[in-house]
């Protein structure tokens, strides 16, 4: 189409029908003057602002500690509650103990030390007597010494102690308001200060003698003294009722050479019960306790177990010929010291050997019985042997 023929096409439209239609007429627009901001911040106020998280009253790290601790409360605190009180059958009625002295004349203390010296004098350096377990009861006789005290052991030896390895309460040694008399036979044994664990409060060596007032599957509670209470695994214990003695052994020489090898290569210390030092005299002692002899500490006293019995003399020697002895026997020696009186030991073990201290040694250790350098023949005074029943 021609500009021509779209001027026509114009030209033809009804000027008087373009009057109709609807005229808008724009109404009067505000300037810009007039125009009234919304309020708070334009649009570019806001360039450049974020929104801040919302503080918390309590740190983050506060939150994840008290979670910490009721977890560990739970664990060492409400577990072993509830579980014990699931046992609680077994608990007896627990009654105020009272000191067993009760005059001036029958005071007692008791050993709190894991062990501790008998002295002949009250003084550091004075000579040792005995050595002493924890738990062992104790006739207090003399307490003017402001460091020492003067006491008596159940088996009549006189001596000092410190006054900071005893304690004056008593009342874990009474059998009257325990359930179990417990005696350690493994080298040592840790007390702890819960069922389930804790800390290590005491270390009771073989031999001791503790007071259980309650038990369950696995541990036992322990009387100690100032109402503490220490707790011990079942294993390696011996556990009787409070007044029973250990049981004899139906084969005393077999029980005997099983205990005493528990201090084979232990160093030797005269006058000593434990693991860290011992003599002859404690070894068998101790063996004889768990094996159900009853004896003391004392050279005199080992020198009385069994029966005595005659060897026969070796012809060529004229000295006593020890390949008859048996198993289990003991011999007494004249002590190596000569200056005193008391005697020292030796245990004939299985296989031609023998338990004893050798003259110089640091240790009592095993030989056999063939050791010239023993001289094991020249010192020989006695040889004492248990019955095959286990009687004396």
């Amino acid at each position: 189409m021609t500009e021509k023929d779209q001027d026509k096409k114009i030209k033809k439209i009804d000027p008087d029908k373009t009057s109709e239609k609807i005229k808008i007429i724009p109404k009067d627009l505000p300037g810009p003057s007039q125009i009234v901001p919304p309020e708070g911040p334009s649009s570019d106020d806001l360039k450049g602002i974020y929104i801040s998280r919302k503080k918390r009253r309590l740190p983050p790290w506060l939150i994840a500690a008290v979670i910490g601790l009721l977890i560990l409360a739970g664990i060492f605190w409400i577990l072993p509650q509830v579980f014990i009180d699931s046992n609680e059958e077994t608990l007896p009625t627990q009654v105020e103990s009272e000191p067993l002295h009760q005059d001036d004349d029958n005071n007692s203390v008791v050993v709190t030390a894991n062990s501790c010296w008998l002295q002949s004098e009250p003084g550091r350096g004075s000579e040792r007597a005995a050595q002493l377990l924890f738990n062992e009861g104790l006739q207090l006789l003399d307490a003017s010494d402001e460091r020492f005290l003067k006491v008596k052991t159940c088996y009549g030896l006189t001596g000092y102690v410190s006054r900071s390895d005893v304690s004056a309460d008593v009342s874990g040694l009474d059998p009257e308001q325990a359930l179990y008399k417990v005696v350690i036979r493994t080298p040592e044994k840790n007390i702890m200060s819960h069922a389930q664990g804790g800390t290590i409060i005491a270390k009771a060596p073989l031999g001791s003698i503790l007071y259980a007032d309650y038990q369950d599957v696995q541990v036992l509670r322990i009387r100690l003294p100032q109402g503490v209470q220490g707790w011990i695994s079942k294993h390696d214990v011996f556990i009787l009722d409070p007044t029973e003695d250990m049981p004899g052994s139906s084969d005393i020489a077999s029980a005997l050479v099983s205990a005493a090898l528990t201090f084979e290569r232990a160093t030797w210390v005269p006058g000593g019960l434990t693991i860290s030092g011992i003599d002859m005299t404690g070894v068998l002692y101790l063996s004889s306790m768990m094996s159900g002899i009853s004896a003391f500490p004392q050279s005199a006293s080992i020198a009385k177990l069994g029966d005595s019995v005659s060897l026969p003399v070796n012809t060529e020697t004229e000295l006593i010929d020890l390949r008859y002895a048996k198993v289990g026997d003991i011999l007494v020696l004249k002590d190596a010291s000569e200056d005193k009186e008391e005697h020292d030991f030796a245990l004939i073990m299985p296989d031609d050997r023998v338990m004893m201290r050798q003259i110089g040694s640091s240790t009592i250790s095993v030989y056999s019985l063939t050791n010239k350098n023993l001289r094991l023949e020249e010192r020989v005074v006695e040889v004492r042997r248990f019955g095959p029943d286990g009687t004396e």
